[in-house]
Parts: C-alpha cells; structure tokens; sequence
C-alpha cells in the first residue's frame, strides 16, 4: 500500500482523501452501513500501487506526477439510490466527484458496462432516462454490458449514440456485412490521446452473457475473446499505443483467464460483477469498481518510457456517500424522470408480514422466498403442473423487513418486463431444463432455478448435468414420458441462460404473444388477494367518510388512504423444502400431489410439526394456527401467497360440488370455486380449515353404515380383516360394488347438504373406492394393503373428497394439530403404502383420476 498523492493534499476544488486504508480490496456489493463525513467535500479512498519502475518516460520519476488519471465506474444500473445504506450512490453524487476530480486532474471517464435496464426508472422509460446522464457526464468510451441489450439490438443503437461517446465490441460482431463489423455500432478499438500518451482501448465480453440476451439475432456472432484481443493489441501498437485498456463485462474468474492468456494488457477495467475489487494478475491489474456508483477508482498512471518497461499503476477506493453535494445539471436530468416514475409507483400493493432475502448470494444459490412467491404465482395464474423462473429475474440485491410492499418494491424486485408463458414438456426433458440451472452452482449466476410444484435433491459434488438425484412434480416422482405443463418466462423457454431444453422439446399452450409481463402479473395477483368480504368492508368505510360533510376535504384525503392501507393484505412468502442441496442422499418430505409446500402457511401460523418422510425419516416444517378462510381467498387480513390451497380445493371437489358426479378437469374445478365461494364454508380460527369441508373434529367417522347393511364399507371401519377377506374373495361384495342398498348409502351422506345426497344416491351402485378412502380415514394399515392388492384404485375420487392419499394427508395434519400419536403414525405408514403401491403403477394406471359417477 502506498499513501495518497501529494497533488490531493492541497486545493479546495479537489475531493481530498482521508478514510484510513483497508488491507485488503474485495468487497461486497454494498459495504456496512458507515457514518457519514463531516464536510460533504470530505470523502475517502484506500490507495493501492504496483511496485516502483525505473523505467518511466523522461522527465518522471516513481514519485513525480502521473502521465493520466482515470475514473472508473462499472454496472450503473440505478441512477437513483435503490437503498438507504451507505455508501449511498446516485449519479447526481457520482457526478460532483467526477467533476472534481477532472478539474484538477483531467481525468479519463471509462465505463464497463449496464446501465440501460434494469432499474425503476427503466421499466419507464426503456432506458431513454440513461443517455442525459451519460452525455453530462462526458464518458470517454464505454464497453457494452449484457442488459444494454436488453430492449434489442435496434433500440441500443439509437441509446448509445444518444450518449454521445464511444463504444468498443471487440469481440462481438454484425455478420450481415462483409468483413463483419462490432455490433450496435460499435467500435473494434478506440485510441486516446492524453497528456502525450497514446492509450489503446478494446472492448472484451465473455460467451456465457451471450446467451442471457432475450431476442439476439442469429447475425451476432461471438469471437474467442483472447484471439481477437491480440489481434487488436497488435493494430493498436502498430498504431504507436503505448498502454493497452481492456473494459470487460465479464465475471471475474473470465477476467483473471483473460489476463493471463493476454499478457499485453496492462490495466483491465471490469464490469459485471457487482462488488468492489483490486487485483494484480502477473504485470497487469485488475479493477472492479462495485455498482450503481456506490464506489468509484481514482486510477494514477505512470507509463514507461521504452517498450520493455512496466506500467506503473496506482488507485484510490473512492466511496459515494450521501453527504457528497449533488450535481445540479444531473440532478435536473435525474428529476424530470423520477417525477414521472413516482406518479406511478408509489401504491400500496400489500404488506409483507416477515423478512424478505433478495440478495444476489442468497437467491442465486438456493432456494428462496421470494423466488418462491413469484413461480408460485406464475404457476397459479397459469394454471400449470409446475413453474421455473431463473433466479436472474430477481435484482433488488435487498433484505426488505416486515412492513408495506409498493409497486416500486416490486419493481425493484422484478425490475425486467418478462413474460410469463406456458409450456408443455416431456418429465426428461423438464428434468434436463433444471440440471442446466444447477450447471454453475455455486457460481452467482443467474440461471440457478427458483421453482413451484416441484421438489429436486440436487448433488453439487456430481457433474453438471448429472445433479438431480431425486424430483418430483406435485408430490409425486418424476414420469419421464408424462407431459407436463410447465409456466415460465419467454426468455428460459427460448433457451436463455442456457435452458436450451426448453427452446428444443417444448410446445407453446400460451405463446409469447398471449404471454403476461411477469412484474405486472405479480403485482396484480398481489393487488387481488383481499377477499370479497374485505373489499365491501373498505367500500363501506369509504362510502361512510364521503358521506360525512362535517369533514374536510384534506382530512378526507388522508382518511381514505388511511382505509387502503388498513384493507391491505399481508403476505408472508417462505422457504418451504423445494430445493435440498446435499451430495448425501436424502429423502424428501412427503407433498401432497395437489399442493405445494407453501400451502401448509397458507393454513397455519408457527407451530411445528414433524411430517413424514419415505421410510422413517422425517422433517419439521411449520404448522400454523389456522385462519379465517374460504378456498378462493382469505377472509381475515392474514395472507399467504398461496391463497387456494390445493389440497382444499381437491378435498372441495366432492365434499362441496354441486356439479353432476362425474370426471371433473381443472378448469371446471376452478370456474365452479370461483362461482361459488361464497357457499364454502368458512373456519373460525378455533377450528381447523379442514374440518368444516371433509373431516371429522373429533375423528367421528365420516359416515355411519346402517347396522342391518354388512358392506365392506363397514368391515374396512372396524379394520375387521376376516371379514374383509371373505367378502372380497367369496364376492359376496368387493371393491367395484360394495353397497348393496341405496338407503344405507343415503345415510352416508346424512352430514352433508341436501343437495350432495343426490350424488350419494346417484353414485351407489358405482361407487369403486370408497372402502379404500374407509380404510384411510380410520386409519386401518392392513386394510388399505389388502385393498390396494385385490384390485382398489388409490387415484379414483369418491364423494368422501379427493384421492386416498390426500385423505391420509390430510388427517395426517388433523393428528398432529390435536396431538394424536397413534393416528399420526398410522397416517404416515398409509401415506408410505399408498406411494409404494403407485411407484409400482403403470403409466395408464397412473392417468386415471375420476369422480365416482355415471
């Protein structure tokens, strides 16, 4: 470490340095919160130097002045601040240090890269916001970033030439001339004069970004990065440069490779990452420069006199606090958007009722909240079997606490306009789609999964491609050869971040076209969640206000979005046991095939409970008190984001339906809830939400067979399993024809509405799998084994509500809210017999899924 320069001792118009020095230069994203300078002039810098060089040009010496300075900045996605921590940032503060400094230095103005999208500001604007503020702050040249190419090709060429400096591609080319020229109108090198130095600069991306670029034509073509490079380097010296810079977007393992495979560049400026770093790598060194003009590099160059010698580097760390004046003519600039922006982003959305990780090192490496918040609605709105959305979408880089989440939050979040499709796709190939996500685990890279309806174990000592050791879709393990109807976004289903499965095996159900924007799905579905019940409360409370004319208008104002802030749902997104990373092998907590994890919070509140797994292992997950609800919204101002519990909503189909007893699909199933909703019956919040639509409190039997009746219905009840035997194998009764009176059946249905005894009766004499879900519900392990081996079909719905294993699934969780060992227990070894016997299924076994009926 050397110290400062004499020259930032002296002169009121330079930014002096006086923060102590670090030992070392990496750092994350955002450094800890740090207390602010006394003076806003007052602003500091770690200093860093190569070692002393003899050989300078004539006239300096290792201590002299340098030939040139740089500024350096990298990844200014957001010109105004996205967080409240400092260093704080904003271009209207980077703007007062760039001035300063090129006043009294005459600084270089280099960039490497982003600043199109993603931000607030450009789901807006497009990126038009960006161009005043770079042409004010007079770049030198720039390097292009992967999101500059964002909103295409064509609309990057009217931006950058709007910012009125060069750009430098040296190694990505437009095909469609002979020879291929840089694209977007870019430049191969650039040469810069400054102070007698003659300074050449070429412009270096790495392949893997490539392919994240939604919409890239096929005359884009890349070039090996090292080949053209030194191709380069050698026009620039014939040219008389006496010094190479290579502004990078690329990760910093590729700039570290770079350096070494091309010695001949002596200062290296990267972009992409978005941490602050200073590194040598051999003679040459290595510049990293944070993001979003949080930090910036005061770079002293002293260059060499003949071509044998060594460039002679030193730098400065200078951070951007808020107490740093801002720059009136950026301000302006700045202003003008911002005021646009906030008309529209300043609603309330929703409350988030727990903490919210969005940091890059947590969503790109595991699963997450809100990852699972988005596929979870990506998946619900789209009505799909499952859901992937790469981790690449989330960019906030915050932890937001408990509080009100606005649109700008989300937009923040979800800053991309992605549109969500849907797809359908072969089990091998979905399951080849998610081993390209893990591909570069652990590596910070964008296409990491964020998934719903699916749980995987993903093996990260195995080879790429080779990770998956175990996955299921909604429960159950994958079917290679079964199609399922997958929702993601039009940028992973045309192969970005290197889901080429997706492009290559599957067909559109919803093409882009039809397609919704991602950001503008979720905030919707957000906006919706209060229920019926709530929405007429607050048009009351309103109405209530206007009609009062003893208040004044302001007061009024303020009242009314007193009342939308008070009807505001609360959300609380988890990580629920999606994603298992392990190189053991570990089984995964039993689903139910119809829900995802996320439903048991839209259930309950925290309480623990043990589930089970396959075999004896088992897993806590949280069992919360229940709620207030209906199936199709929650009716107190407690929200998960899973509104409509799948498992509900299967167990409804029977208990509830009104519609003829025959094979329902999923749509119908959800036009009939949304119709009628408002016939479901609510929970208290002393009661269990489960209870009140297909179990029993207090583990009553769900049906009562007339005594004078012997059915198997009865001797499954009583777990008699002489009787049981004789019946099935003397065919006095079996599985397929068990009540043989319809009045006994009628009494089954004594507890329901009147109108489901219709179904009862009308299903009587076709009711093929009520002894099994019998059997279930009583908790009878022999029974169901002995069922399922004479031929009982564990898929079949009757009008006891849903499938086998979602009744055992179900009263599982009764058990275990009302401390029932012995049930819970015996749940948990059906739930394993049933999954046994249907891993044992064949494929068209597996399909048949019915309503007893006609």
């Amino acid at each position: 470490m050397g110290s400062s320069c004499s020259a930032c001792k002296s002169g009121n118009d330079v930014v002096p340095v006086s923060l102590p020095q670090d030992t070392g230069h990496e750092e994350p994203h955002y450094d800890p919160v740090m207390p602010a300078p006394e003076r806003p002039e007052d602003v500091g810098g770690e200093v860093s130097t190569t070692s002393p060089d003899d050989d300078l040009m004539p006239g300096h010496s290792a201590v002299s002045e340098p030939h040139f300075t740089i500024l350096h900045f990298n990844d200014a996605h957001n010109i105004v601040p996205p967080k409240d921590m400092e260093p704080l940032g904003s271009a209207t503060r980077f703007a007062t240090i760039a001035k300063q400094y090129r006043k009294q230095w005459d600084s270089l103005l280099l960039f490497s890269g982003d600043c199109f999208n993603p931000s607030r500001l450009s789901t807006v604007t497009k990126g038009r916001h960006v161009a005043p503020v770079m042409k004010a702050l007079r770049v030198d040249c720039a390097v292009y970033g992967n999101h500059d190419f964002d909103f295409g090709p064509d609309e990057l060429v009217k931006l950058a030439k709007d910012c009125g400096m060069p750009w430098v591609m040296t190694n990505v080319v437009d095909t469609r001339k002979d020879p291929p020229v840089p694209v977007c109108n870019s430049l191969k090198s650039h040469m810069i004069r400054k102070n007698g130095v003659r300074i050449g600069v070429i412009g270096i991306v790495e392949e893997e970004w490539l392919a994240t670029i939604r919409d890239l034509p096929d005359y884009v073509q890349y070039l090996k990065k090292d080949t053209a490079a030194k191709a380069e380097i050698e026009n620039l010296k014939a040219q008389g440069a006496q010094m190479i810079i290579a502004l990078t977007h690329m990760r910093e393992y590729n700039d570290v490779q770079f350096l070494k495979d091309v010695p001949e560049v002596d200062l290296l400026l990267g972009g992409h990452d978005h941490y602050y770093k200073v590194l040598d790598v051999g003679n040459s060194k290595l510049i990293k420069s944070s993001a979003d003009f949080v930090h910036t590099t005061f770079i002293k160059v002293w260059v060499p006199r003949g071509p044998g010698g060594r460039v002679r580097i030193e730098t400065e760390k200078i951070p951007v606090f808020s107490s740093i004046k801002e720059d009136p003519e950026i301000q302006s600039i700045v202003d003008s958007y911002d005021k646009e922006l906030q008309s529209k982003i300043n609603k309330e959305v929703c409350r988030l009722g727990r903490e919210l990780d969005v940091m890059a090192e947590v969503v790109r490496t595991q699963e997450c909240a809100a990852g699972n918040l988005v596929a979870d609605i990506m998946r619900k709105e789209m009505m799909c079997d499952c859901a992937i959305v790469n981790s690449g979408v989330l960019r906030a880089n915050l932890v937001y606490i408990p509080g009100v989440l606005k649109i700008k939050d989300i937009l923040d979040i979800l800053p991309m306009e992605d549109i969500v499709v849907s797809v359908l796709i072969k089990g091998s190939n979905l399951r080849e789609a998610l081993e390209c996500g893990f591909s570069k685990y652990p590596a910070l890279e964008g296409r990491f999964p964020q998934v719903s309806g699916m749980q995987m174990l993903m093996d990260p000592s195995k080879s790429p491609g080779e990770r998956l050791k175990d996955l299921r879709v909604k429960g159950r393990r994958l079917d290679n050869n079964r199609i399922y109807k997958l929702a993601t976004t039009s940028y992973l289903s045309g192969g970005g971040d290197g889901y080429l499965p997706l492009k290559e095996h599957s067909g559109y159900i919803c093409e882009i076209e039809n397609g919704r924007i991602l950001p503008t799905m979720c905030r919707q579905y957000l906006a919706d969640l209060p229920g019926t019940e709530r929405k007429l409360e607050k048009k009351a409370s309103k109405q209530e206000l206007r009609g009062a004319p003893h208040i004044k208008a302001s007061e009024r104002e303020v009242s009314m979005k007193a009342i939308d802030s008070a009807y505001l749902p609360t959300i609380s997104p988890t990580v629920d046991g999606r994603i298992f990373i392990s190189d053991e092998m570990v089984e995964l907590p039993v689903m139910s095939s119809n829900m995802s994890c996320s439903s048991f919070h839209s259930m309950y509140s925290d309480r623990t409970i043990t589930l089970p797994r396959r075999g004896e292992r088992r897993t806590s997950m949280v069992h919360p008190i229940p709620v207030r609800r209906t199936i199709t919204n929650l009716t107190d101002n407690q929200f998960s984001h899973e509104t409509q519990d799948d498992i509900l909503e299967a167990m409804s189909n029977s208990s509830f339906n009104r519609l003829p007893p025959h094979k329902i699909d999923s749509h119908s199933r959800r036009s009939f809830q949304s119709r009628n909703s408002q016939d479901l019956t609510t929970c208290s919040p002393t009661s269990n939400p489960a209870a009140d639509g297909f179990l029993s409190q207090e583990y009553m039997p769900l049906v009562e067979p007339e005594k004078h009746v012997v059915t198997l219905h009865d001797a499954c009840a009583k777990g008699d399993m002489e009787a049981i035997t004789a019946l099935v194998k003397n065919k006095k009764a079996n599985h397929r024809g068990s009540i043989v009176n319809k009045k006994g059946h009628a009494t089954v249905m004594n507890h329901k509405p009147d109108d489901l005894k219709a179904l009862g009766l009308g299903s009587a004499l076709k009711d093929i799998a009520t002894p099994l879900h019998y059997a279930v519900v009583y908790g009878r392990v022999a029974a169901v084994e002995f069922l399922l081996q004479s031929g009982a079909h564990p898929k079949i719905r009757t009008a006891l509500g849903g499938t086998a294993r979602e009744l055992a699934f179900a009263h599982l969780l009764m058990a275990h809210s009302k401390g029932d060992a012995d049930l819970a227990k015996a749940m948990e070894k059906i739930i394993d017999t049933l999954d046994r016997y249907e891993e044992r299924m064949t494929d068209d076994e597996r399909t048949t899924e019915s309503i007893i009926g006609s």
